[in-house]
């Protein structure tokens, strides 16, 4: 099979011997390279930047319920931000993780659409907003208390 049959390309460099000068004399290839296959074509990697627009929306969540719910039912900007971070961050950097660990690795890719990486980013992601839609919802045993006190009056 000839080079030009596999589709590469075929390099010959000729070489005289020192002392002998002479241009039109034939001489003998002592290099040959050839040209392969091109690389294969590498697909991107959607999952960093899906991570990063989840861990957003994750964020607006959490602040959202940390200001609609303080922690422990405190007031003021340190009992909103104590809420979002015990409440909030850890999915949020579960997200930004899984999308580093793609960008490096190139494990939990996306593409494929429907595989792992979308699988662990929806997870984390449903689980996130759940977790801070069902904290602003739920009564704590304080509140429940105080609501069936105005209930009795």
């Amino acid at each position: 099979m000839s080079d030009d049959e596999v589709g590469g390309s075929l390099l010959l460099v000729r070489s005289r011997p020192s002392g002998q000068g002479c241009p039109r004399c034939p001489c003998k290839p002592s290099l040959r390279l050839t040209k392969g296959p091109p690389p294969p074509k590498v697909e991107a990697n959607y999952k960093p930047l899906v991570a990063l627009v989840f861990a957003i929306v994750l964020v607006v969540f959490g602040l959202w319920s940390s200001r609609k719910k303080p922690w422990r039912g405190g007031t003021g900007k340190k009992a909103v931000m104590k809420a979002f971070t015990f409440i909030s961050i850890p999915f949020v950097l579960a997200e930004a993780a899984t999308g580093v660990v793609s960008f490096l690795t190139g494990q939990l890719s996306i593409p494929p659409v429907v595989g792992v990486g979308t699988a662990v980013d929806l997870a984390i992601l449903l689980v996130g907003i759940v977790v801070a839609v069902l904290r602003t919802v739920r009564n704590t045993p304080s509140e429940a208390e105080e609501a069936g006190a105005t209930q009795k009056r």
